[in-house]
């Protein structure tokens, strides 16, 4: 199979870029500062200003202090002396009071009745004011905040490296009047905690090691904001266990198939019979004896004194399949075969075996407006996922009925442009049904530890579900890959506080950090997006040659997907790179950071090597001695974070555990 190895995508020089982000600021409200105007913090290599906490501050205040201390120091070398709220008169102007202090009190803020996540960033009288509720994290975001904002600190990966803090010797900050808070309610990407190959060997080198990784996780993710406020249901797979509860008793419950029938893209009416499949049965939602059962629980099991009880109506972990007429009655008109064949792969897969999608509304519609009247605020909750996908026109929810959009099977990025825009439209007509959605996607589990770029494609589709109503997000899952997908990781943190701003502008705030290496490294990921988004069909034929699965054994079909030319012209960029900053001298750490992106360059060659070596057939002890030279290779840059062994390790035992045995590493 031949592979379009395409060049790099096209872009405009980053020199541009920098300037077209600071003209962006301006125009949106968060003007560069001029030397000399506002706040000193430092200045001529001395400390200018002071950190002010209340006495008795929190735990979560302390961090806030002490996370503007430590980027201050990043910066300019310089650490500012933190004091309580007694001993503030001790010290000149200006000073950074921040949470509860009796100094927002005296300038007009109330911060403990503050609402939760906000914060109120005001300079008054020579001072900055970091107000808000101590009992929640509004401090720390307003101080990531004038990071962000004055000092330019971007977050890159997890750790000290991935930290850029461009060097000055002067910290100044403007006189800020204004107050923040997260637009969506909860912001969350799940860590994907999986020991698959730990235990073998395939992973970090011990439990403390990996702690220490996830540490350094946790703390990467606090400083995008990551969290939420309020209560925020979520929908889960309500049925699951349903089978085994019900199945006995009620079989007709449950879903109904035509006998011998695989797939189904006419609907052809035959007769019918149960298939059992355990917790991946779905139900026939159009028997009303489920909907009875469901209130029953709910009646049974509702908290009196809970203000915003939860219905939870997800579907299990599968298409829908039940074919009993009832269930068809309830379905829109199906596509044509014509149609059909007129669809693009990934939107036809949303018609297999049909499209439910009206049977789910009408099913979630009838069962919500019951508990309303049980309770006038009941919170329901589902999927929009598998083949209900596609949004009813005749169907109206009340607000509290929240749906989880969950691109699945199908909606791996790359997209065809078809696809992307289909997607778009069912989001929008979903959200034009009057219930609130939530974006929970699962591509982002794909790529394992291979050069799987796709950061505009993903940037430009996350950023429009945010403008178009998302109220919160649940990624699944952060794989971790920082130094082989990092631009596109970099956009699945950065969007979910800048949403608004050009994804090219965020993309080039993450190659600033390089340095004079910038335009190449851009150049190097560029390649991999291009080569990435230019073989949709390719890879959609490796992956049937090799009955491959992008969440289980991506790796085995990597030496393929991605071929030793693609990794000799990628590594041009790379060797370009690594000149631009080899006389480089200064606290920046350029080089560092170009090393980081050849060390994930690194591993993903040598996972190819180890697929090739798989598919020629070599011997055993041939690939053994590959996988030694791997791990001993994580081992080395394991403390750089370059990627999440945990999960790396989790690829290569997924792929290869059916029919390689891994046992000679966890003896040695």
């Amino acid at each position: 199979m031949r592979f379009s190895v395409a060049p790099t995508l096209t872009r405009r020089s980053s020199s541009w870029l920098t300037l077209l982000t600071m003209l962006c600021v301006v125009f949106l409200g968060y003007p560069v500062n001029a030397a000399g105007d506002g706040l000193i913090l430092v200045e001529d290599g001395e400390a200018r200003a002071s950190v002010v906490i209340a006495d008795d501050a929190p735990d979560r205040v302390t961090e806030a202090a002490s996370e503007l201390v430590r980027h201050v120091a990043m910066a300019a070398g310089v650490e500012l002396p933190v004091v309580s709220e007694s001993q503030s008169t001790e010290v000149s102007s200006p000073r950074i009071y921040i949470g509860e202090t009796n100094a927002a009190e005296a300038a007009g803020i109330s911060a403990a009745d503050l609402e939760e996540e906000l914060a109120v960033i005001r300079a008054h009288e020579g001072d900055l004011l970091i107000a808000a509720n101590d009992a929640n994290d509004g401090a720390l975001w307003g101080v990531y905040e004038v990071l962000d904002r004055d000092l330019g600190v971007r977050w890159l990966w997890p750790g000290e490296l991935g930290t850029y803090a461009p060097a000055t010797d002067q910290v100044i900050l403007r006189e800020w009047d204004t107050e923040i808070q997260p637009m969506m309610r909860r912001r969350n990407i799940r860590t994907g905690y999986r020991r698959g190959g730990q235990d073998l060997g395939l992973g970090f080198s011990d439990d403390d090691m990996l702690e220490q990784y996830l540490e350094e996780q946790r703390t990467f993710l606090r400083r995008h904001r990551m969290g939420g406020r309020g209560s925020f249901h979520t929908a889960g797979h309500q049925f699951g266990r349903w089978w085994e509860r019900y199945g006995e008793d009620h079989p007709e419950w449950f879903h109904k198939l035509p006998i011998g029938a695989v797939d189904f893209p006419d609907r052809a009416r035959q007769p019918i019979e149960h298939e059992v499949l355990g917790e991946l049965t779905s139900m026939c939602v159009s028997n009303p004896e489920v909907a009875d059962e469901v209130i029953r629980l709910f009646e049974e099991e509702l908290d009196p004194d809970d203000p915003r009880p939860h219905l939870p109506l997800g579907e299990a972990d599968l298409p829908a399949l039940c074919h009993c007429r009832h269930c068809l009655a309830w379905d829109a008109h199906q596509p044509s075969h014509q149609e059909l064949s007129q669809m693009p792969e990934d939107v036809l897969r949303m018609h297999r075996p049909f499209d439910a999608g009206r049977r789910y509304a009408k099913f979630w519609s009838n069962i919500h407006e019951r508990a309303l009247e049980i309770h006038p605020n009941t919170v329901a909750t589902a999927f929009v996922y598998m083949n209900y996908f596609k949004a009813p026109t005749d169907i109206a929810f009340h607000e509290n009925m929240k749906l989880s959009f969950v691109p699945w099977t199908g909606w791996w990025f790359p997209r065809e442009p078809e696809a992307q825009e289909w997607i778009e439209e069912q989001w929008l007509k979903w959200r034009d049904t009057g219930g609130t959605l939530y974006y929970r996607p699962n591509y982002m589990l794909d790529g394992a530890y291979m050069p799987h770029v796709f950061s505009r494609e993903f940037g430009e589709n996350f950023q429009f579900n945010i403008r178009h109503g998302s109220v919160g997000t649940d990624f699944d899952t952060l794989t971790g890959q920082w130094a082989v997908q990092g631009p596109t990781l970099y956009l699945l943190m950065r969007i979910h506080s800048r949403w608004d701003e050009p994804v090219e502008d965020l993309l080039s705030e993450y190659y600033e950090a390089f340095g004079p290496a910038a335009g190449h490294i851009e150049d190097y990921f560029d390649f991999w997006e291009a080569h990435t988004t230019g073989n949709i069909d390719e890879f959609r034929g490796l992956f049937y040659k090799y009955q491959a699965n992008r969440l289980h054994s991506y790796m085995k079909i990597s030496h393929e997907l991605y071929p030793e030319e693609a990794f000799e012209q990628a590594e041009v960029y790379l060797q370009r790179a690594e000149e631009a900053v080899q006389d480089v001298n200064g606290g920046n750490r350029y080089d560092e950071r170009v090393q980081f992106v050849r060390d994930g360059f690194t591993q993903s060659r040598m996972g190819a090597n180890i697929a090739r070596m798989f598919a020629e057939e070599y011997p055993e002890d041939a690939i053994q001695d590959a996988f030694r030279e791997l791990v001993e290779f994580r081992r080395s840059v394991e403390d750089t974070y370059v990627t999440n062994l945990l999960r790396s390790g989790f690829n290569d035992y997924e792929t290869w555990a059916e029919e390689f045995d891994f046992g000679f590493l966890a003896e040695e």
